[in-house]
């Protein structure tokens, strides 16, 4: 986890010291997510609604390319019908939130109009099941999770923007104590504003 977090850190650093055309952008985003888990059990988990906010810089670093860090905070999980908790099966919400950090790098095939991937860094915030006996904390998930993204983006005259992006999980987010696996899958529609 520290490596990727110095990873990250460097890249940003280096980013800034390589800027040939442009000013750096700071932004700010909000927007929907649909999220889901897939896992190894079989289970049939749905997809679940949630939001995101959080804040971004544009650093150029040539004519057409640029690097943007984002600190985003998200609400993912997924629904299930008939999901075992508690020796009962029943509809269960699995709501997981999490700090994402990902850093993208963007290429402006026009103007207004760019498509963007890179790695992403997720720290949870927390993790509960909403089921018939009411909303209850659940341990057995990883503090981070590793995932890859990859969108378009269009941005209007007066610095408002769009975009739509979907987060591939990468990583396990089953703490090894816990038999199985599950990978995080988010898609994001953003609106947002650059300064």
């Amino acid at each position: 986890m520290k490596k990727i977090l110095l990873s990250l850190v460097a890249i940003i650093a280096l980013s800034v010291n390589a800027q040939k055309k442009g000013d750096i952008q700071f932004g700010v985003k909000a927007g929907l997510n649909v999220s889901t888990v897939g896992d190894d059990y079989g289970d049939d988990f749905n997809a679940k609604a949630g939001f995101h906010i959080g804040g971004l810089v544009e650093i150029p670093i040539a004519k057409k390319f640029a690097i943007q860090p984002e600190l985003v905070f998200s609400t993912q999980g997924a629904k299930s019908n008939g999901h075992y908790y508690r020796n009962n099966r029943h509809d269960a919400t699995l709501r997981l939130n999490y700090i994402n950090i990902p850093v993208l790098l963007k290429y402006n095939i026009t103007k207004q109009f760019t498509v963007e991937g890179g790695p992403q860094v997720g720290i949870r915030v927390s993790s509960k099941i909403k089921g018939n006996d009411g909303t209850n904390k659940v341990n057995g998930f990883t503090a981070a999770d590793l995932a890859l993204t990859a969108g378009v983006s269009y941005r209007l005259e007066n610095n408002v923007f769009f975009s739509a992006r979907h987060n591939f999980g990468i990583t396990n987010i089953i703490d090894n104590s816990y038999r199985g696996s599950a990978v995080n899958g988010v898609f994001q529609l953003s609106v947002g504003y650059k300064f």
